[in-house]
């Protein structure tokens, strides 16, 4: 039998793009999943539609929680998982219907920790998809716990994006089992994974675009604020403290290190 995987939703004011995210994971080609669905205290209409789906479809699990954040939310259901493997998707995305049974396949046959796949993009207030895809995308290509942090600095296809995310992906399980996202910090995904890396022996990437990330009319999710750039430094503080204690080669993380403190320094 097929291993049963749980794609973990926070979900938190989502009311006019929760559908299509929802109906997107139910319609999966690949049928052996669990859904945690974790409403972080919304305050509109989508509640609502979380009982709704959970009504229709019993792959559901829907678990209502006082606002804590999307950190707190996605920790609610790593809580709650029982499948072999996890994804997390953002409840304004939406992921290709056969976004799970393609990283399955691949993760199982490369015998890997982590199934990375690509974005596209869509920019609501253009109404516009962007599509990161170059010639050799249907390379596959596989990174060991050392090369992976070489690539989270490139820009090409996305991939610095599509690595440091926690969407679009499917990890074994077992990594999580003494990690958890870290509370109250900004850019909270490559806090994490820079650990989860650490912990993975296989890496398969592959440069196909599974996973439709939504840029929402007015977001600030990915606007260079004083405080993000703080967060970036931090995190990169992080990891470079993490790959000494490991012994890991530092010459490339240092030189973007540098780079990050003297746009931090000019910016204030």
């Amino acid at each position: 039998m097929d291993d049963k995987i749980t794609v973990i939703v926070p979900v938190y004011n989502v009311e006019n793009y929760l559908r299509k995210c929802l109906d997107s994971i139910i319609s999966q080609t690949y049928k052996n999943i669990e859904i945690v669905v974790v409403n972080d205290g919304s305050t509109d209409a989508s509640g609502e539609i979380c009982k709704e789906f959970s009504e229709m479809d019993h792959r559901i699990l829907y678990i209502e929680q006082e606002n804590a954040g999307i950190s707190a939310a996605r920790n609610t259901g790593l809580n709650n998982m029982s499948g072999n493997y996890v994804t997390f998707v953002d409840s304004d995305d939406w992921i290709e219907l056969d976004y799970v049974e393609i990283l399955y396949k691949k993760i199982t046959e490369y015998q890997a920790d982590i199934a990375v796949g690509n974005y596209y993009s869509f920019n609501e207030s253009e109404g516009m998809f962007y599509f990161h895809i170059s010639g050799d995308s249907y390379y596959d290509k596989v990174y060991d716990n050392v090369s992976i942090f070489e690539n989270l600095y490139e820009t090409q296809e996305m991939k610095s994006f599509a690595l440091i995310s926690a969407c679009g992906k499917l990890y074994k399980a077992r990594l999580f089992e003494q990690l958890r996202f870290d509370m109250g910090k900004l850019g909270e995904d490559g806090y994490l994974n820079q650990k989860v890396y650490l912990l993975s022996e296989k890496v398969i990437c592959l440069n196909k675009g599974l996973y439709a990330y939504r840029i929402r009319k007015g977001s600030l999710s990915r606007v260079w604020t004083e405080k993000w750039m703080h967060a970036l430094v931090d995190a990169m503080s992080e990891r470079i403290t993490l790959l000494a204690n490991m012994g890991y080669p530092l010459e490339k993380h240092l030189a973007v290190y540098r780079q990050m403190l003297e746009v931090s320094l000019a910016n204030g």
